[in-house]
């Protein structure tokens, strides 16, 4: 468990696009509660638990996050209640393909046109 926790300690996206990065991450996160066993809750107290949990996931996830998605982390961090981790993760897959699909259009420079008419 000591080194599953340090390596999401450390886990940053780097290189990897979102969804790489997620992968990685919730691998860990299922090592991690595949190798805790909780003993059974008898007070009701087992919802809130879970969402401490996963609140923790999501400021996991975000801490690992490039520079560039600082705008939608913080978005994400002023949310009140914290989205779901797959919430999350769905805002930074569309951020994502916005940015590449805002990258992929060809810009036109107007000192490089030419215009033609035909009488």
């Amino acid at each position: 468990m000591f080194q599953i926790r340090k390596e999401i300690s450390s886990i940053s996206q780097g290189s990897s696009n979102i969804s790489s990065y997620f992968n990685r991450i919730k691998k860990l996160w299922d090592e991690l509660t595949f190798s805790i066993s909780y003993p059974p809750c008898v007070c009701g107290c087992k919802e809130a638990f879970q969402k401490i949990e996963e609140d923790q996931k999501v400021h996991q996830f975000l801490m690992g996050l490039n520079e560039n998605y600082s705008n939608v982390r913080r978005n994400i961090l002023m949310m009140k209640p914290l989205p779901n981790i797959d919430t999350v993760y769905a805002i930074l897959i569309e951020d994502e393909s916005q940015a590449d699909a805002k990258n992929s259009i060809p810009s036109f420079s107007l000192e490089s046109a030419s215009f033609t008419t035909a009488v």
